[in-house]
């Protein structure tokens, strides 16, 4: 077992640089007022300091970690020109360090340049380069048409869609008519979740080889999974623009309705694992169940080079959709339907396969007279074929919502939020109560708990429910 109790030097000292940047950016325009320069420039600047500290509810397992903390410090600046009042800069950083003791899960030091993009608006247009996110659909943390960016999927669901989102690099244009808009975008290149396959508590398939590398199994099998490798498909990590990407929303009103139609030509975010033989199939069939017998099989079908090494799969999935939003008395009513052309998935045998998919969502959110807000989404997808494919059925039901109630004139908040699988019965709970300390400070204390198979998406992570406290200074 590896004991990480104490955070690495090197989180702190980029941690301390970040702080120092900031604190010089602001000492600086102390120094020298933008009044006094022959450039008139409004200078927006915002930033947070977060800090989240997770603890296991239960030790589960040997390689499992007792805690871990997440904390990041992110610097927002908004810049506008008296001289060009129509050009907008935004440029944003982020410094975040993810650490854990008690388990063996890798940590995470980043310092990175979030959305840098310039603006430039007119009367009926607008035009946008650099990086961003985009928020598309109606629906809320369900994902259903809002896929332009990728997410960064290491903590799982520990953080909404919003929250998870990478910004890309793009070109966005904007044509504004009296009653109607067209959005159109382009990405140059692909842009994919990040995911962690191995070594941490979220990592896909958790701390398989080290439980191989270290149990008691022949050295046969310690061999073959030491040696089981995932890597991205070649051509999507070039710097090419063959992977170009494209999407076109256009939005109107009609009576009440504010609805919206979308066709989308994206590389699949999320990536499906697509073998480079037959064996790799064994491979995959090991990694996803991580029983015993798929061990036996794997080691019996004698796996070498390329059969050990898995393809994260990114198709290219075509999407034609379609979303609304309405206000039906006292309750708010949203909507949205998508058809995907060509999504991956794995066949019962664990060959990859592609299949057409449609995917649909309703929203419906209403706030009481005593100011309990409640927000209840239904999501239907279905696959377009009969074939039986791995951990998936042909139609499938989820219902997702949240529920909050401000107390002590709106400074303390008691919030949930929750998703069960109705095909599945697999599910997760997020309760959380904030109270906001002083101006700008908001402190948190929840937990979310996880059930279901451990074949399911919420049930693989059903020993690993967490308490957490958080603390948040805006400036």
């Amino acid at each position: 077992m590896t004991n990480k109790s104490k955070p690495k030097l090197r989180s702190q000292i980029l941690i301390l640089f970040f702080l120092l940047q900031v604190s010089g950016a602001y000492a600086m325009d102390d120094l020298f007022p933008r009044q006094n320069s022959p450039v008139k420039v409004d200078w927006d600047k915002k930033g947070e300091v977060y800090s989240r500290v997770y603890f296991d509810t239960e030790s589960d397992g040997p390689y499992e970690d007792n805690g871990a903390y997440d904390t990041w410090i992110k610097l927002e600046n908004s810049i506008r020109f008296e001289q060009v009042p129509d050009l907008f800069l935004k440029i944003d950083g982020e410094a975040r360090v993810i650490d854990s003791w008690g388990g063996a899960s890798d940590a995470i030091e980043e310092f990175n340049v979030q959305e840098a993009y310039g603006q430039f608006d007119t009367q009926k247009y607008r035009f946008v380069i650099g990086r961003q996110t985009l928020t598309w659909g109606k629906m809320d943390d369900t994902v259903i048409l809002d896929i332009v960016n990728a997410q960064d999927m290491r903590q799982f669901f520990l953080y909404d869609k919003n929250e998870r989102k990478i910004p890309a690099f793009m070109l966005e244009g904007d044509f504004f008519a009296d009653n109607w808009q067209l959005e159109a975008v382009y990405l140059p290149f692909a842009n994919t979740d990040e995911i962690d396959y191995f070594e941490s508590d979220f990592s896909v398939f958790g701390h398989v080889k080290r439980a191989v590398a270290q149990g008691n199994y022949a050295g046969a099998a310690k061999s073959l999974v030491s040696q089981i490798a995932i890597q991205d498909k070649d051509d999507v990590t070039d710097r090419s623009l063959k992977n170009g990407q494209a999407a076109i929303r256009f939005k109107s009103r009609a009576r009440d309705v504010d609805y919206g139609l979308y066709f989308l030509s994206l590389l699949e975010n999320t990536p499906t694992l697509r073998e480079r033989s037959v064996k790799g199939n064994d491979v995959k069939r090991f990694l996803y169940t991580q029983t015993g017998s798929s061990l036996t099989a794997l080691v019996s079908a004698n796996p070498s080079g390329n059969d050990l090494e898995l393809v994260a799969e990114h198709p290219r999935v075509n999407v034609i959709g379609a979303d609304f939003e309405t206000v039906v008395g006292a309750f708010g009513v949203r909507g949205e339907i998508g058809f995907f052309s060509g999504k991956p998935y794995l066949k019962d045998d664990f060959a990859y396969t592609e299949r057409d998919l449609i995917a649909t969502g309703l929203g419906v959110d209403h706030t009481t007279a005593g100011n309990l807000y409640m927000n209840f989404q239904y999501v239907q997808q279905s696959i377009l074929s009969d074939e039986s494919l791995f951990a998936q059925k042909r139609d499938t039901h989820a219902l997702i919502g949240s529920l909050s109630k401000p107390f002590l004139r709106g400074k303390v908040t008691a919030h949930m939020d929750f998703a069960y699988n109705l095909s599945w019965k697999d599910w997760m709970i997020n309760p959380e109560i904030s109270y906001d300390l002083a101006d700008g400070v908001n402190t948190a204390l929840g937990l979310f708990v996880f059930g279901g198979d451990t074949s399911t998406l919420f049930g693989r992570y059903n020993d690993k429910d967490l308490v957490y406290f958080t603390v948040k200074y805006s400036f």
